[in-house]
């Protein structure tokens, strides 16, 4: 039993080690971290677009009008929105099944996939099929040796390394072979979305959509004509084609939507949004000075430096009473009072039981009257929907006014939305202008471009040089990428005195996610030699400022006598401490303790059960396990003591 338990904990230790990973660069938030988590373009919705558009007509038994029309037409608007486009009509189930094959091929250099399909479509035993223009279809146990079935190309879309893969079917007719068919399904069976797929239907699941009475289909040519809208959602265009199709059909056919997709993806991406703000800003009626009458002690100039933030949680922590002061004097008319209690109240960092009406009229008045971090935590509000409706367009006005004036926080937040609108040029436009003022923000954010080759040609020594330009000023997020980049030999060499050079000046900084990393290296002891010691000396820096992550891996390293630091008291004071703080692991791990009575503390099996039961509480269901195992063993030892 002794060696069962042994063995249990040693398999979880090094379990749970594997799965701790302190939060990398691009995760890693500073008290103003304006950087963006820039990723790949084949991660980012911005890749190649590459569409496989089939309309097959000319069926023996039963021919449509429309799909081969509806298919060009489909063709010619996707090739406008930017889609390597292979168009096939009237294929027979040869050629049907190689097209599919050759889409796949292609999908695997990600980016976006789509298929259009138009023409026959049935469903049997609630699989689809999409239907050759040679298939003689004389039962239905012959339709999946004669049809290319849907979830086939499904399967090709989900194997590829594309982000975003859409699927529509324009495939609900009635089907041409019901006579020879035992059910009388009609129309398409529901399909789910497989991870990062769109599905859309011509009508709901078991419905039938006509031929249609013009060149097109109904539901294609409706979904043309929204299909290149600027800055409209995927679903949005889809669903203002749905309301369209449902008008003109009397209500007879409602397309229907299966989505798994987390983000958002635009055919036409809003990108003209500076000329949006330009032109609120020229018709805005809220009036923006240009001349602050007073500003005595330098606030314009303070205000829009990143070092607000920081002082702002010195403030908060060495300051007795600071928010009933601050909130005093911002009602005195105190400039950077009012700033503070906007910060404080309008950005989520911040946890001083405020609401957003306590900030936000601060913000609104110090944005009104050019204040750079007025304007720019007005535009965080409309950002997150924070004091005021959630409105990016408005936030991207404020943003645009703060950089306009020489803002750099304001030249990364407008950066940030053209970024996330998929218009990389112009992002570009704006992290150059903050890197170029010396801002470390946007040395990284342009670095990150580079790398990735987003809005520019992708140059990884550019990037590496803006990464170190801004690690030499103190920015931690090029720390922490240069020294991910190092380790993992991602665009460059692996080097492992660079990835260590990094990450002791991260944690030098008092980051304590490079503390956690130094001790993972000097940990496991797999580029270098093992230093416990010293791997302990790291861990033991972060967990102090709070890391329950190096707090449970000190809990291992204590409670092991191979890595010479051995003091199973201080090893189980940090699990203590950790679990008290919500790690699972941790608590799971005093379970184990409690339950053999190991590292000095005594065996109990109620404290045991108390441990499992909040790691379960926590989300580690191992525990649930062990309470049931530890009862059962309860029972058997008091019933062989009787």
């Amino acid at each position: 039993m002794y060696l069962t338990h042994l063995i249990r904990i040693y398999i979880v230790f090094f379990i749970m080690l594997s799965c701790i990973t302190p939060a990398s660069a691009s995760e890693k938030k500073t008290d103003d971290d304006r950087s963006v988590k820039i990723v790949p373009t084949d991660q980012k919705f911005g890749g190649k677009k590459i569409a496989l558009v089939i309309g097959n007509s000319t069926y023996v038994s039963s021919p449509l009008k429309n799909p081969v029309n509806d298919a060009k037409t489909m063709a010619r608007a996707l090739r406008r929105l930017g889609f390597d486009v292979d168009i096939e009509t009237n294929l027979g189930y040869m050629a049907m099944n190689d097209a599919v094959e050759n889409f796949g091929a292609k999908l695997r250099s990600g980016g976006v996939g789509l298929f259009y399909y138009a023409g026959h479509g049935l469903q049997v035993n609630g699989n689809n099929y999409l239907v050759p223009v040679d298939a003689k279809i004389n039962s239905e146990s012959e339709t999946r040796y004669k049809t290319v079935d849907a979830g086939l190309i499904l399967a090709k879309m989900e194997q590829s390394k594309s982000e975003v893969n859409i699927v529509i079917l324009d495939a609900c007719r009635d089907n041409p072979f019901n006579r020879t068919f035992r059910s009388a399904n009609h129309g398409l069976a529901f399909m789910d979305a497989p991870s990062g797929t769109f599905i859309a239907y011509a009508t709901a699941p078991g419905k039938t959509a006509a031929d249609g009475e013009g060149a097109n289909g109904l539901f294609t040519s409706e979904l043309v004509n929204v299909l290149e809208t600027p800055g409209l959602p995927l679903e949005q265009v889809f669903k203002r084609a749905a309301r369209a199709v449902l008008e003109k059909s009397k209500q007879r056919q409602n397309p229907w939507i299966s989505s798994s997709l987390v983000g958002d993806f635009w055919f036409v991406p809003p990108a003209d949004i500076n000329t949006i703000i330009k032109q609120q800003t020229l018709t805005s009626n809220i009036k923006v000075d240009n001349v602050i009458a007073d500003s005595t002690n330098n606030e314009l100039e303070y205000l829009d430096n990143n070092v607000f933030y920081e002082d702002l949680s010195k403030y908060l922590r060495e300051t007795l009473e600071s928010l009933e002061k601050i909130q005093q004097m911002a009602r005195s008319g105190d400039i950077l009072a009012q700033a503070r209690m906007c910060a404080l109240a309008t950005q989520k960092q911040f946890n001083m039981g405020l609401k957003p009406e306590d900030g936000i009229t601060y913000c609104q008045e110090l944005a009104e009257k050019s204040f750079p971090i007025g304007l720019v935590l007005y535009g965080d509000a409309y950002i997150n929907g924070i004091g005021v409706n959630k409105n990016n367009l408005e936030a991207a006005k404020w943003y645009g006014i703060a950089a306009e004036k020489g803002s750099v926080s304001g030249m990364n937040a407008l950066g940030t939305i053209h970024y996330n609108a998929q218009d990389y040029f112009e992002a570009v436009k704006w992290f150059r202008m903050a890197a170029e003022k010396g801002d470390t923000t946007g040395l990284v954010n342009i670095a990150g471009m580079y790398l990735n080759g987003l809005g520019v040609n992708k140059d990884i020594t550019e990037a590496v040089k803006l990464y170190r330009m801004a690690a030499e000023k103190g920015n931690i997020n090029s720390m922490m990428q240069l020294a991910e980049m190092y380790k993992s030999g991602s665009n460059v060499n692996k080097d492992i005195s660079e990835t260590i050079k990094f990450y002791r000046m991260a944690a030098e900084k008092g980051d304590t996610s490079g503390m956690v990393e130094l001790g993972n290296i000097y940990y496991h002891g797999r580029e270098i030699a093992q230093n416990g010691p010293e791997a302990y000396k790291w861990f033991r820096m972060a967990a102090e400022k709070g890391n329950t992550s190096a707090m449970f891996i000190l809990g291992l390293e204590c409670t092991s006598p191979y890595f010479g630091v051995y003091n199973p008291s201080e090893g189980i004071k940090w699990f203590k401490e950790a679990a008290e703080k919500g790690d699972f692991n941790s608590a799971f791990q005093l379970g184990v303790r409690y339950e053999n009575g190991y590292d000095g503390l005594p065996k109990d099996y109620n404290k045991a059960i108390e441990w499992y039961q909040k790691g379960a509480d926590l989300g580690n269901s191992a525990g649930l396990q062990f309470i049931n195992e530890l009862k059962a063993k309860e029972k058997k030892e008091k019933s062989s003591w009787w």
